[in-house]
């Protein structure tokens, strides 16, 4: 391969300033641009087979900046064995019960003060909590509807850019309610634009669950794909007579703020499919993602379905490389278990958990082996989602239990304790959710992990049946870490669907930037937390963009907040 000549703007002063305080979060909201030209010179042929990481023949092709926070120190690492969190609740005004369905929730930037916001939502109301520099949260309702019944209501959301202004706009999914898109004036006001934008299209009474974002064309700007489900009333029929579900929907961003229906790009066979969980993945390496559907009542109606680039169409997979589960599937969680580099996939259900890693290309069930397995009382599982709690740079599994009081309470009980399967040294996972006082029986949907108050260790929010908004907010430890956010021109300003890769030595630890599409119809941040374990320092960041392009800011230090701007 010829040579190629690489400029690298690198960020400067990475050490930064050390904050102190008893909470040991830094306040300190300077920017550190560093403006040196480095030039770099790749002489090497493209033989490298990533096992060097002293030798990196990685072609890099784009320049960057860094923009860097200042590092800090946690004050007292000790208080995280005593109690790793602390919890804050918020309590939904009773006029916006009953809870009857959704328990989504997001956990976003929603004024672009670097502070995550919160949004919860419930079957009649979505209430968003916008975070002040002293950490409190105010509320205020952004969405109300009146439930047609006692199973339609609001379902969940997530959080993307979808008209590429800088800030995050929310996806709002009903079942038998209207979706609604909601546009951010920048500063966390939202305007119901469903109308405008062309997504009217939805039928008021279409059952739909998740929402995952994606540029599926790479036109630059984010696609939107919706997961159809259905009226379910088990009291009166057998699963074998359920009416077709509502279809699966597919919206191609026309760039102008306003989406083309391209559901007819689908394949006719999913559209009868109860699907829950809808997401993005690389299966095969090749830079292009995938659409999975992850499809309630797997056993009997359809298993889970990859569903692969066929031209212009979306196709089932003629070889579903062991993705095609069949179980009651409920959420999607992707990421790294084994640290080999390559995405795995965990599927909760009822009685039974997916837990599908990845070898060459194929993905096997290894939930038995790895201990990942609900006990007890913990029968239905909902959102799941991959998280390195501990910041020990291995992912654990978070894992949502429950039922509603009016559903099978005969069959099944109601109380059902949420689960943190922590990952051991030798890759085993042990529940660790009662120790760590998180093992709550108010039925959740979903758990969104995400790093709220800016220590570096994951948090936790969840929206219970009872009206309870849950945030367990972790104390700091004295694991390394890394917060990495990234910035690109065009309308994908996040970088939606890049990589994110961080190497100490032969160690890599990577993780995925995603909207909405894992979990249990619900959204993160627009960043990714790296855990480091006892490292303090990292060889190399780099960022794989979502057209493929390659970044490497080198020697940066841990425990900060860093955004890579592509330029």
């Amino acid at each position: 391969m010829s040579r190629f000549l690489v400029r690298i703007l690198l960020a400067g002063a990475l050490a930064g300033c050390v904050a102190g305080g008893d909470d040991g979060t830094d306040t300190d909201t300077d920017t550190v641009v560093h403006t040196d030209t480095d030039t770099v010179v790749d002489t090497e042929t493209d033989t490298d087979t990533d096992t060097d990481p002293a030798v990196d023949t990685d072609l890099v092709t784009l320049p960057v900046t860094v923009q860097a926070g200042g590092a800090q120190v946690c004050a007292d690492p000790t208080r995280w064995a005593e109690a790793p969190f602390d919890r804050v609740t918020f309590t939904v005004p009773a006029a916006l019960a009953p809870y009857l369905d959704g328990s989504g929730a997001v956990v976003a930037d929603l004024d672009g003060d670097d502070r995550l916001d919160l949004v919860a939502v419930t079957a009649s109301a979505v209430v968003r909590y916008l975070q002040s520099p002293e950490g409190t949260f105010t509320a205020s309702t952004l969405l109300t509807v009146a439930q047609p019944d006692a199973y339609s209501g609001l379902f969940g959301a997530s959080a993307a850019d979808y008209d590429g202004d800088g800030d995050l706009d929310l996806m709002v999914t009903g079942r038998g309610v209207r979706d609604a898109l909601l546009a951010n004036d920048g500063h966390g006001g939202f305007t119901d634009v469903t109308g405008s934008s062309g997504l009217i299209a939805i039928p008021d009474d279409h059952y739909t669950a998740g929402s995952a974002w994606h540029d599926m064309d790479g036109d630059g700007d984010l696609d939107l794909v919706l997961a159809g489900n259905g009226l379910i009333d088990e009291t009166e029929r057998e699963l074998s007579d359920f009416a077709p579900a509502d279809p699966t929907l597919l919206f191609d961003n026309q760039g102008d703020g306003t989406f083309r229906d391209a559901s007819a790009l689908l394949p006719e066979a999913v559209a009868g499919d109860y699907t829950l969980a809808v997401g993005w993945l690389d299966v095969d390496g090749d830079g292009i993602d995938e659409l999975y559907l992850v499809n309630d009542f797997g056993g009997v109606l359809g298993p889970n379905r990859l569903l692969v680039r066929s031209g212009p169409l979306f196709a089932l997979a003629d070889d579903a490389r062991g993705l095609d589960v069949g179980l009651e599937g409920m959420g999607l969680g992707l990421g790294d278990l084994d640290g080999d580099g390559d995405e795995d996939v965990v599927v909760p259900g009822w009685g039974e958990i997916a837990a599908l890693r990845q070898r060459g290309g194929t993905w096997f069930d290894a939930a038995a082996a790895l201990g990942l397995a609900g006990s007890g009382d913990q029968v239905v599982g909902w959102g799941t989602e991959l998280v390195d709690i501990d910041n020990d740079g291995d992912l654990d599994v978070s894992q949502a239990y429950g039922l509603l009081a009016t559903l099978d309470q005969d069959r099944q009980p109601v109380a059902q304790p949420d689960a943190l399967f922590a990952q051991g040294s030798d890759g085993q996972f042990h529940d660790v959710a009662p120790a760590l006082g998180i093992a709550d029986t108010a039925s959740h949907r979903a758990i969104v992990p995400a790093d709220v108050n800016g220590d570096g260790l994951p948090d936790l929010l969840k929206v219970g049946f009872d009206g309870v908004v849950r945030l367990d907010l972790s104390r700091c430890n004295a694991a390394g870490w890394l917060t990495v956010r990234l910035q690109q021109p065009g309308p994908n300003r996040f970088a939606v669907g890049a990589t994110v890769e961080a190497r100490v030595g032969t160690r890599r630890v990577v993780r995925r930037l995603r909207a909405g599409g894992t979990g249990f119809a619900s959204g993160g941040p627009m960043e990714v937390l790296l855990g480091l374990g006892d490292v303090d320092r990292v060889d190399a960041v780099w960022v794989t963009w979502p057209d493929g392009a390659r970044s490497v800011v080198r020697d940066v230090d841990a425990r900060q907040a860093i955004r890579i701007v592509r330029e």
